[in-house]
């Protein structure tokens, strides 16, 4: 089996999260890959201010997914800069797909699962704290934005799962051809 990584149709969508990766081109990857460093400021910002257990609860899960979507996103820069390059482009100029193997593809899916289980537990922790803590009102406010933004990851990585999931339904090239023997 075989997965790609589609050209992104929005701006400034997708882009490798860590500068420590090698950079594949923008059309390589997924509109739903997304840069981490910014997700890791705000969330350390937020672990500086808001001294409760649930706080520091939800800061660990959300660190604990960055760590797991990087390590998805590590598999998959890695494979595609395994896979052959020696493709040409569609007679639309548009850069054909980079193929993955089903190994790549159910290691980036099980990464990116678990990375959504730890945004849903960062969403439980950070209503643990809405709920049940006492927060002077800025605190309620950044509590807030960090609940919608969890959220928002937990989507975002739902979608991204989709969109890997759906690769596994494309055949490699070299799939279905016999050879002669």
């Amino acid at each position: 089996m075989a997965t790609s990584l589609n050209p992104s149709t929005q701006e400034g969508a997708a882009y490798p999260v860590a500068s420590s990766f090698s950079h594949p081109s923008q059309a390589d990857l997924s509109t739903y890959w997304l840069p981490l460093e910014p997700l890791a400021q705000q969330w350390a910002t937020f672990g500086r201010e808001a001294m409760t257990c649930p706080a520091f609860g939800a800061v660990g899960m959300a660190f604990t997914g960055l760590s797991w979507e990087a390590a998805a996103l590590r598999h998959t820069i890695r494979a595609s800069q395994a896979a052959p390059h020696s493709q040409q482009p569609s007679s639309e100029g548009v850069p054909l797909p980079i193929h993955l193997s089903s190994q790549d593809v159910s290691r980036t899916l099980e990464d990116l699962s678990e990375a959504r289980r730890c945004w849903q537990s960062a969403v439980s922790w950070l209503e643990q704290l809405a709920h049940h803590e006492p927060l002077e009102p800025a605190q309620r406010e950044s509590a807030q934005q960090c609940l919608e933004q969890a959220i928002a990851q937990v989507q975002r990585l739902w979608a991204l799962m989709g969109e890997v999931q759906e690769t596994r339904m494309v055949p490699s090239p070299d799939r279905g051809r016999r050879t002669a023997s």
